[in-house]
């Protein structure tokens, strides 16, 4: 099961402004996986406490006691490394909380106002997709039902909207 729902996660370039709206993205989006990874540490413990008195079932049952055994000593070592896991991601969500509000508070301070870009023309597209490099090669990446209409001739980049 994914932290956020892809729906819910917006893409902001290299470069763009800083904005308020980004800086609040920001906020919502690290709350939102805060609040889902604690459900998920609270998950992982109540599975460590099933998996115990499953254990505790199974070394006094007669029928099948070693087949259960093994399979509440199984489940146990897995809610451990759960637990571990979303204690781990509980930690990296409240760094990520703390960076964004250090972020506001210098967005609000205005310490990323930058220079006005260039004029640009926006056209609407289906979907989402962007564009990066990674070792030397440009790779598009894209959400929806539609492939972008992108293509390299004489190496240039021809995006048809």
């Amino acid at each position: 099961m994914p932290i956020l729902e892809k729906e819910k996660v917006k893409i902001y370039r290299a470069g763009d402004a800083v904005t308020a709206t980004v800086v609040n993205d920001t906020i919502y989006t690290a709350i939102d996986a805060r609040e889902k990874v604690i459900v998920a540490v609270n998950k992982a413990t109540n599975a460590e406490g099933h998996s115990l008195i499953a254990k505790s079932e199974a070394e006094t049952s007669n029928a099948n006691s070693q087949t259960a055994l093994s399979r509440a000593t199984s489940a146990l070592e897995n809610s451990e490394t759960a637990k571990a896991l979303s204690v781990n991601a509980e930690s990296n969500a409240n760094t990520a909380f703390i960076t964004v509000r250090d972020l506001e508070e210098r967005a609000n301070r205005g310490e990323f106002r930058g220079e006005d870009g260039r004029d640009g023309a926006v056209a609407s597209a289906s979907g989402i997709f962007g564009f990066e490099i990674i070792d030397g090669h440009l790779i598009l990446s894209y959400f929806g039902d539609e492939e972008p209409d992108a293509e390299i001739v004489n190496g240039e980049l021809i995006l048809s909207i």
